[in-house]
């Protein structure tokens, strides 16, 4: 066994993840962060208030800090914890629907397997997004991991029922997107990046990726999460309103850039990290390396 770090760890768990499996294994959780590190503190927050005040509190208090749950979850974390002049070390135990951004760390849904990730100490950094709303400066600075999307599809993960959700896993969105298919959604769109160079035409989607799988598909093989950039694709329309061209990666725009703006002429909502954001121009900044986590491989 491995000595122990001496290190102050918070676990939060987020009961509404998932089908509620990690409550089953609390003691369990518990026991092997004990194994790992010097002092522990479990908590299970009732809503999301609790879960982002717990989140703060660790830039303060915890050199760890352990949550289980979905891609929302983990978004609610980073946004709780991104501006803090301090932030402690994330371990992940996935617990969602689809679970993309674990996809990106190499970590197990099992419960166990998540856990010898974080005791085995491989500390790695990771770039984010930070999400500024032009169209009302008033709004809050959002941040995000693994995607922003707008158009056909990007609805999908946070108009599914979480009630959906837990009975039927992943095939809930899949259900949902099938209905989307035969809807014709395009929009205009014209993305500026840092060196002035532009994109400007009519889409039905339009990704903006830290990721190498979005909605439990690999869309961008070549993704790297620490390089300090984003790759942007705007798909051109087609069959299915442009999913074919996503999943086939045929018939897109391709720009790879550490900033970038975005100007829609479409009332959707921008999803972000699969949950639902406003609407209308963004400003994009990469913040490169800016948190780290414990993951299973590294990547260059």
């Amino acid at each position: 066994m491995k000595e122990k770090k001496n290190f102050r760890c918070l676990f939060i768990n987020n009961p509404n993840s998932g089908k509620g499996k990690i409550a089953k294994k609390l003691n369990y959780i518990e026991k092997k962060l004990l194994e790992t590190f010097q002092h522990v503190r479990i908590e299970t927050p009732s809503n999301l208030d609790e879960t982002l005040a717990l989140a703060k509190l660790a830039c303060s208090s915890f050199d760890v800090l352990v949550f289980a749950g979905g891609d929302g979850t983990f978004n609610n974390i980073v946004n709780a914890i991104a501006n803090q002049p301090k932030r402690p070390i994330l371990g992940y135990i996935p617990a969602g629907t689809v679970n993309d951004i674990s996809r990106n760390f190499k970590i197990s849904k099992n419960v166990k397997k998540a856990l010898k990730v974080i005791q085995n100490g491989y500390i790695q950094s990771f770039d984010i997004g930070k999400v500024t709303y032009l169209d009302n400066p008033t709004l809050k600075v959002n941040y995000f991991v693994y995607v922003m999307a707008m158009g056909s599809f990007a609805h999908v993960s946070y108009d599914t029922k979480q009630s959906d959700k837990r009975h039927f896993g992943r095939i809930a969105y899949y259900l949902r997107v099938v209905k989307e298919v035969l809807k014709k959604h395009v929009f205009n769109v014209k993305i500026t990046g840092k060196d002035q160079s532009s994109i400007e035409m009519e889409t039905p989607l339009v990704l903006i990726l830290n990721s190498s799988n979005v909605g439990g598909f690999r869309v961008n093989k070549q993704s790297k999460i620490n390089d300090g950039k984003f790759d942007v694709y705007v798909m051109q329309p087609g069959f299915a309103s442009g999913l074919f061209n996503v999943l086939h990666k045929r018939k897109h725009v391709h720009q790879v850039t550490d900033s970038l703006i975005v100007h829609i002429d479409s009332d959707w909502p921008w999803c972000v990290d699969g949950e639902k954001g406003c609407s209308k121009t963004i400003q994009i900044e990469n913040l490169k390396q800016h948190l780290c986590i414990f993951s299973k491989k590294k990547y260059d």
